[in-house]
């Protein structure tokens, strides 16, 4: 047995029923991105969460939607170059519950980074990623009956430069590679952002972090726990080879 068949089945033990599982009101902010391709007239903090759009930064707009689906508890990580202003950001939001974490840490082992603080399940979030509070609500909705929750993007509208992507159809993912064929000129593709379970940081972790969370998200629903995918009205997180 593969240590990601053993997690994702002792969360089987462990899941609760369709009709008892609670809504997360958390979510885990990666607020410390360089964005070093990028700029420094559209990046001049060297931090992608720091850009300003609309009189704004991108986290700050984040913040806006996450308070407005009702999220109420908040972790965050930044790095040292830019903790001081991330803070600022945070402070000025008025929010109920948080704790910002300086660390180095990616995307893909900062849940496990911050695995003391996380709840049994929690929105997984790139504090630079413009996510409207309608498409976090319908998560929100989707978690009623799916322990974990994955964000779906048009393959035509917003072509993904991955060679091995998830892609969902009538209710079933696949995980497949751009090489693949018979692949339908239009479909969709799982990413980011995530609604999952504390049990996958264990999982990368446990597996050395070899993988991107979409594709843990994806084996555990291979041996049974429940994922629901919720199509996106706005963009994937902007391609950082260009500018904005």
């Amino acid at each position: 047995m593969t240590l990601v068949e053993h997690y994702s089945l002792e969360a089987i033990k462990n899941q609760k029923t369709m009709e008892t599982l609670t809504i997360p009101n958390q979510a885990v902010i990666l607020a410390g991105g360089f964005g070093n391709r990028m700029s420094e007239a559209s990046n001049p903090f060297h931090c992608k969460s720091l850009i300003e759009i609309g009189g704004q930064s991108l986290l700050g707009h984040l913040l806006d939607s996450l308070k407005e689906a009702g999220i109420e508890n908040f972790v965050f990580k930044a790095n040292d170059h830019c903790f001081d202003r991330v803070k600022a950001i945070i402070e000025s939001k008025n929010l109920k519950n948080w704790k910002l974490v300086e660390g180095v840490s990616g995307f893909k082992d900062t849940p496990y980074f911050v695995r003391d603080l996380l709840h049994e399940r929690f929105f997984l979030v790139c504090g630079h990623h413009f996510i409207t509070s309608t498409h976090l609500k319908k998560m929100l909705g989707a978690s009623k009956t799916a322990t974990n929750v994955i964000s779906l993007f048009s393959n035509s509208q917003y072509p993904l430069d991955k060679d091995r992507r998830i892609m969902y159809e009538n209710g079933n993912f696949k995980r497949i590679t751009i090489h693949d064929e018979g692949l339908p000129a239009e479909y969709l593709y799982a990413r980011n952002p995530y609604i999952v379970e504390k049990n996958i940081a264990y999982m990368t972790h446990a597996d050395d972090f070899k993988h991107t969370f979409s594709y843990y998200m994806y084996k555990s629903w291979e041996n049974g726990i429940s994922m629901k995918g919720v199509e996106a009205d706005m963009p994937p997180e902007f391609d950082y080879d260009h500018e904005l």
